[in-house]
């Protein structure tokens, strides 16, 4: 928020002519852009910089220096403008939901392939948050277990290595292993990561809430419906539950009918047998709920 504040001011300033204030701002926005690893923020700080040597008064080696390095950042913030531009075209409901599954694949395939070559190599926090749950959401939807499991803990680990704060894209990767995890059926390894995720979620945000839902799935998949039913009522009573989207709060319904179902089946059936037909129901009923509140 600072940060978009301070570019917003810089620009003003700088539009307005004004000859020497607006440097000290992009000055501290460069630095805010480099250790955040932001290169919008710098990009556009080195642009006001290396302009502000003609008003200000200044030599050619400055200008250049400004020059190559505003080029560099720029090709980083590109770079993560493309990578947020396939994460947004792949969230289409279009092709979520009505391109065949075959090219709805390929075309995240050919995402991945353009943004591959800048992994590890753009100082960019952005970029790699787009890029690792396109890569482990692909993953995902082709039963590649093992290797989303791999991504997920690739990405823990790129932001385990930062400076700044990045409690939220740890909680975040931490619950998208479960699904990995129930694909394994490695239950413990699941549990240990939703818990970390957990650590990382503040109580009632939104990663709290996606955290405790991964955590339902994983207690319902390894039959431990008393666990599935305490997560259940610690989310749905929770005092910022009414304050999920409408689809959310109804995925959460939906989950309570999936519970009572398997803990009430009846014919002889097993509960655990029960689960693996219901889950059908489920999942199902998430789709259309989810299609008609993006209709409304």
């Amino acid at each position: 928020m600072e940060g978009t504040l301070e570019l917003a001011l810089m620009n003003l300033l700088h539009m307005r002519g004004y000859r020497h204030a607006p440097l000290g701002i992009a000055k501290r926005l460069y630095r805010r852009g480099i250790d955040y690893d932001v290169p919008g923020f710098a990009a556009e700080a080195l642009r006001v910089l290396k302009e502000s040597v003609i008003s200000v008064g200044g030599s050619a080696r400055q200008f250049d220096a400004y020059s190559a390095e505003y080029w560099t950042c720029r090709a980083y913030a590109e770079a993560e403008e493309r990578a947020a531009d396939c994460f947004q075209r792949l969230k289409l409901p279009h092709l979520q939901h009505k391109a065949p599954q075959g090219d709805f694949q390929a075309q995240t395939r050919q995402c991945l392939q353009a943004l591959e070559p800048f992994k590890g190599k753009t100082p960019s926090y952005l970029f790699h948050v787009y890029f690792y749950i396109i890569r482990g959401n692909y993953l995902l939807e082709t039963a590649n277990f093992n290797a989303a499991l791999d991504n997920f803990n690739e990405a823990i680990r790129y932001f385990q290595s930062k400076r700044y704060p990045v409690g939220n894209s740890l909680a975040m990767f931490y619950y998208a292993k479960v699904p990995a995890c129930i694909g394994l059926r490695q239950y413990a390894e699941g549990e240990q990561a939703v818990l970390a995720s957990l650590d990382h979620a503040p109580n009632g945000s939104h990663n709290f809430f996606n955290a405790n839902e991964m955590y339902f799935y994983l207690a319902m998949h390894a039959g431990k419906y008393a666990q599935a039913l305490e997560l259940y009522q610690t989310t749905t009573r929770h005092r910022r539950f009414s304050n999920l989207r409408p689809p959310q709060r109804e995925t959460w319904h939906i989950l309570g009918a999936y519970l009572f179902i398997c803990t009430n089946s009846r014919a002889g059936r097993r509960p655990k047998t029960a689960c693996r037909s219901s889950a059908v129901f489920v999942s199902t009923m998430k789709r259309r709920c989810t299609a008609r509140t993006k209709r409304a």
